[in-house]
């Protein structure tokens, strides 16, 4: 019972990050002439990781927040057990 809980586990928020900060570190290894190409590339690859994890974070719990789910699905389901009995 103890794997019932809500959310992400913070091990997976620390692998989450961990492997966002790696993965933009590797983009400053990239051998470019161009210092504006280089920039423009790590600036993509850090505002998409970033998008990514607010995305993560938003749906972190899909029962509230701006991004949650609605329970049309839920009531419909209850309304026709209803029905039948």
């Amino acid at each position: 019972m103890d794997q019932s809980v809500d959310g992400i586990p913070e091990l997976m928020w620390i692998a989450l990050v961990l492997g966002g900060v790696v993965t933009v570190s590797f983009a400053f290894l990239l051998g470019m002439t161009s210092l504006r190409a280089h920039l423009c590339v790590v600036f993509s690859i850090t505002l998409l990781i970033g998008s990514l994890l607010l995305l993560v974070y938003e749906t972190n719990h899909p029962f509230t927040g701006p991004l949650h789910i609605q329970p049309v699905a839920f009531d419909l389901a209850l309304e026709r057990m209803e029905a039948v009995s």
